[in-house]
Parts: structure tokens; sequence; C-alpha cells
């Protein structure tokens, strides 16, 4: 698979792979926000303005995320674009990764177009909702973390690239803990490199042969830097109590809804299956094309080892979490999209067909493969349409007059409608004035930022409160808060049942029947201002009733 020279089809085939690159990107633009980036814009923007996740504003993710949406609308600002723009980058950097990575183990830079155009192209399929996650940006660090340890075999100081890849992973693991993992497989890959560099210079001596464990020290020192600094920060900052009872507390009681009673093996085997044949049939043949022929090039098994690896210790991650999201998958399925590619390549090398012939077959059999499953189905219109209709948006050919128009055909799932939230933010816009702080009981945060209205509280939708464990101590902080900013207007929500976020079938109206405390704060304090389908806007007419209760502190016996 070694090339002496690029030829003019090679030139041609890296313009195509491009083509697809960019045109999936591009999609990237008119992505709208759905549940999970309005928390991690609204937490972003609180960064920015001096408030802290898990104290000020809640979510039970890593911290990571809030700081990627934070340092995108910081620089791009606050807007649905900020973290797109942000993603649309940090995928070209994965694409570049995967082109160094490709030329070194497989031998061809084009194997590596090909692998980042078949990750975007995956990844744009994820849509709206499960893109521009903690998986997603993940991802992108895992990859130059490979590309780091690649480039340190020709590196004059190793020791400052093992320094890079340590912090690189560390940061991953600020995404989801189970990404740090990854660096555990690179750090005993250059420790095996180190070892085997030593065995040929025969250095023979006791001190000698312990340098091979410098790189697995020196990555697992530097992983814990960005972890330990961000345990600081919250220490400072006196918010350590509240990330503790969010990420020790609760979050354990949320992975345990579907992980107890199930085995670990079959849910790492699940994890393996869906993410090798749910969401790509290319990704899918590809891996079994790259298992099945025989290598092409030196380093090729141990490329693929190494990829394996990290692959692997995702998996079991995944399996932890036991929910089996699609966005769970999209800091794995790069990885597979290039072992899935080095598969293709393989073949197209193993075929004697003359070029004209072979490159009939593949264009043929990989648009055969492409149109045969896409990793999103449940959105409107399907994958097709919806890729067509962004692009034509954006050269100004669309069928939709404005954004508002495409947002209201393209973005809407489930119980989740983009113009739901943003008409039901007009209504409290007008309901309020800009200092005053509003409270939505619901599951819908874009309802702050559409709105321009602070959070009368920090929790910024309702899960913890409905949540059949650690809910009492939840809604004992949630009054607290309250009481403390009473709210000029208190949306409630209807229709957002989640049996396996909160643990029950309730919606936040049935729900607030149970909450007798907040009920009688809107029944007293409140008057019905407005009511859709899914949403009634209660409008503040006096002083709500007062909550004799003692201040909620985290940790506390419950």
């Amino acid at each position: 698979m070694a090339q002496a020279s690029i030829t003019r089809r090679e030139l041609w085939s890296a313009a195509c792979a491009a083509c697809i690159f960019f045109a999936c990107l591009l999609q990237f633009i008119v992505f709208s926000f759905g549940r999970d980036q309005s928390i991690y814009a609204v937490l972003g923007d609180g960064i920015l303005h001096g408030k802290l996740p898990y104290r000020d504003l809640w979510d039970f993710k890593p911290p990571g995320i809030f700081f990627a949406y934070a340092f995108a609308q910081a620089l791009f600002g606050t807007s649905m674009l900020a973290p797109r723009i942000l993603e649309m980058l940090g995928l070209c950097l994965l694409g570049a990764s995967f082109v160094f990575l490709a030329k070194r183990w497989f031998g061809s830079s084009l194997l590596g177009i090909w692998a980042a155009a078949l990750t975007v192209f995956i990844h744009s399929q994820l849509d709206f909702w499960h893109t521009s996650q903690p998986e997603t940006y993940g991802a992108i660090l895992t990859a130059l973390g490979l590309a780091l340890a690649v480039h340190e075999e020709n590196a004059k100081r190793p020791a400052l690239h093992w320094i890079a890849i340590g912090l690189v992973f560390g940061l991953a693991g600020l995404m989801k803990p189970h990404l740090l993992a990854g660096g555990a497989v690179v750090a005993a890959y250059l420790a095996t490199r180190q070892q085997q560099r030593q065995q040929e210079q025969q250095q023979r001596i006791r001190l000698n042969n312990l340098r091979h464990l410098l790189p697995i020290l020196t990555i697992g020192t530097a992983a814990l830097v960005p972890i330990l600094l961000t345990g600081f920060w919250f220490w400072s900052k006196g918010a350590w109590a509240a990330l503790k009872w969010t990420l020790f507390e609760f979050a354990p009681g949320y992975t345990a809804l579907t992980y107890q009673n199930q085995s670990a093996l079959r849910l790492f085997y699940a994890a393996i299956e869906e993410a090798s044949f749910r969401f790509s049939a290319i990704v899918a043949v590809g891996l079994v094309l790259a298992f099945a022929l025989a290598p092409q090039h030196r380093r090729e098994r141990e490329g693929v080892f190494v990829l394996l690896g990290v692959c692997m210790l995702h998996f079991a991650g995944i399996a932890m979490q036991s929910k089996f999201y699609q966005y769970h998958f999209s800091a794995t399925l790069p990885f597979l999209s290039l072992i899935a590619t080095l598969g293709f390549a393989k073949l197209w090398f193993t075929l004697k067909q003359p070029g004209r012939q072979r490159a009939a077959i593949f264009v043929v059999g990989i648009s055969s493969l492409a149109s045969m499953r896409v990793a999103t189905n449940d959105v409107p219109l399907g994958y097709w349409a919806r890729a067509s209709e962004r692009l034509r948006f954006l050269v100004s050919q669309s069928s939709y007059a404005n954004r508002e128009q495409l947002d209201a055909a393209l973005y809407h799932v489930g119980g989740y409608n983009l113009r739901d939230n943003q008409q039901i933010s007009r209504t409290v816009a007008q309901l309020s004035n800009p200092d005053d702080a509003i409270f939505v009981w619901g599951f819908e945060p874009a309802i702050y930022l559409f709105s321009k209205r602070a959070s009368a509280s920090r929790f910024i939708y309702n899960v913890p409160q409905r949540a059949t464990w650690q809910g009492k101590e939840a809604r004992s902080m949630l009054l607290g808060d309250l009481k403390r900013r009473p709210p000029k207007v208190i949306v409630v929500e209807r229709h957002d049942i989640f049996p396996s976020v909160v643990g029950n079938a309730l919606d936040s109206a049935a729900s607030l029947e149970q909450f007798v405390e907040l009920a009688t704060l809107i029944r007293d304090g409140y008057s019905l201002a407005h009511q859709t389908e899914r949403f009634d806007v209660y409008q503040k007419t006096q002083e709500s009733a007062s909550l004799a209760m003692p201040e909620p502190r985290f940790g506390q016996a419950r």
C-alpha cells in the first residue's frame, strides 16, 4: 500500500473524499440545539458570567463539555452556531490526525482522507440531537493524542510528546471518564516501542531496562493535571460539595436505572455489536474486510491493535453507562471508520480488475452500502432529504424562505420541538423584564436561551426533582433557590416523559401534583397567563407563599 508518488487518479480520489467531507461538515452550520446542547450552552454562558457548574447552574455531565461550550461562546458569541463552529474545526483537526495516522500506520495518506470523510458522513447522520456532545470532543482529543503518539518516534524530545499526550487524554477524561482510558492504551504502546528501541540498541543494564516505563509514568502523571486543576478550581470557588453530590451521588443513581440486574459481559458485547453494525453498513463491511484480508503494510497490525485497544475501552465505558444512546458511540465510531476504510483499501489492492472496473465496483458498492443504513432514523424526512435541504438552504436554493421555517420543518423529534420552545420563549419574554428571573418546571432549558432570561434556580431542568433517587434533596435545594429569588414567570411542561432518565412514567405536569410545596407556591402566587398544548405559563401576581424551611446543604442527611 506504500506510495512512491501521487497519481492523477489518487488526486481525483482525494478531491472526491474532500468534497464529501466538507459537504457533510457544512450541514453543521444550520444544526439547531437539542435538549442537551441547550443545557451545555446555558452552563457555558454561565461560566463566562462567573457562575459555577453544579453549584450555580446544574447538570450531571462531567465538566469538560461545559468548558468547551464556554470556549466556543467566548470566541463566537452565544448562539446555536458557536459550538457548531468549534465542532467543525475540531472535526477538521480529527481529519488531519487521521491523514497522519494512515500515512504512518497504513502507508497511505489517501486512506486517511477517506476515513475522515466516512467519519464526518456518519457523524452528520447523528444530526442535531446526537452531535456536539461530550463524546464528539472526546473523539477529537483522542485522535490528536494518537497522532502525537505516532509523531513521537521522530521527536528529539519524546518526553514533551508524552506530557502533551497525557494532557490531551486528561482533557478527554473531563468529557467522559472512560475516554481517559485511551491514554492507557497509548502509554502501553509507547512503552512497548521504547522497549523495542532499547533492545535494538542492546542496552542491557538494569537502569536502561526500566526506561521503557517512562512513557507510562509521564503520560499518567500529565493526564491527571487537567483533572486535578479542575477539581482545585471547584474547591477554591466553594463548589466542591456541589460537584461531589452531583457526580458521586446523583449520577450513579442515574446509571443504575438501566445497569442494575444486567450482565456486564452482555452489555459489553451489545456495545460492540451496536457500534459495528447499527450505525453504518459501510463500517460493518469494512471491519470484516480489514480483519479478513492480509496486511498490506508492515505497520498495519500495529495501528489496528492500538485502535482496537482504544475502542475496547470505549465499549467498556458505553456498557457501564448502559443507556446506548447514539451519541454514546460518537467517540468510538471515528476509529472504527478508520479501520473500516483500511478494509476497503485492502480490497482495492486485492481485486485484480483494471482501475476503471475497480472504481466502478467501489462506487456502486459503497453507494449501496451507504443507502442501506443511516445512524439516526427518528428525525423527520430522513437523512438524505434533510441533508439536501440544509445544503440548498446554505446556497439560497431551499424551499424554506428563512431559518425559522427550516427549523420548524427539521428540528423536532420525540417530545422535543424547537419551534415550540422558540414560541413559548417569546411569550415568556413579553411577560417579564430582561432582569427578571424565570423558572421552567420541565426539560426545556432552551427557553432560558431563547427568552434571554436567567433561571431563578440552579436547576435549569427538573430531572433531579422527578428522579426516584435523590429527589427529596433536589426538591429541597430547588425550593431554597426559589425562596431566595422568586421567579417572575413559571413555565410548566407537559408530555415530557422519560422513564429511562427519571425512573417513572410521569410528565412534569403530573409530577408537579406530587410536589406539593411547588404546586402550592404556583397556586398561591401565580396566575395562568398563557397555555399551549405543551406548556402552561404562569405570571407572578403577588408575593409567593413563605417557604419555612432550613437552608439546603449538599450531602445533608435525608
